[in-house]
Formats: C-alpha cells, structure tokens, sequence
C-alpha cells in the first residue's frame, strides 16, 4: 500500500478572501482557531460556509489552491492540513 502524503500549515487570514497556498492533494482539512472571529470559506468568488472556532471542514480538492478564506471581521490563523 503507498504512503499517504501530507503537509500541516497555517496562514493568516484577513477579511480580503485570500488561496490557502500551492500545494497539491486529494482532500484539504481546514480548522478555525480563533475565538475572535468566524472563519469564511469558499471558492475565489464566494465565501460562504462559515466555521466557528475550533471547528473543522474536509473538502476534496486537487491543490490548497482552489479554496480561498477570510474573516467576518478582524484577522486570525487558520490552520489546515493537505492530504494524498
């Protein structure tokens, strides 16, 4: 059976919606942090599901890339982990 791949990161997000990097993968689980703030996530255009601190999405993706994150208000970390 291959090895699986994976790569923890985090990124400082803003209210302006911004990628969460480059780096390709099979499944992107991101996780809120912050007590301050509600994490936005979407696409470039739109980001609409919301996560509360401490909680966490998977979603299936082929690079980081392609999912874009803000805040409701102030900044704050977000942290996530890249998987293939």
């Amino acid at each position: 059976m291959p090895a699986k791949v994976f790569v923890c990161s985090s990124v400082l997000v803003s209210t302006n919606a911004s990628a969460l990097g480059n780096i390709a993968c099979n499944i992107v689980q991101i996780q809120s942090n912050s007590a301050a703030s509600t994490c936005l996530v979407g696409d470039a255009t739109n980001q609409l599901y919301a996560l509360i601190s401490g909680a966490t999405i998977a979603l299936y993706v082929s690079n980081v890339s392609s999912v874009y994150v803000k805040t409701a208000v102030g900044s704050m970390t977000i942290n996530f982990i890249a998987m293939s």
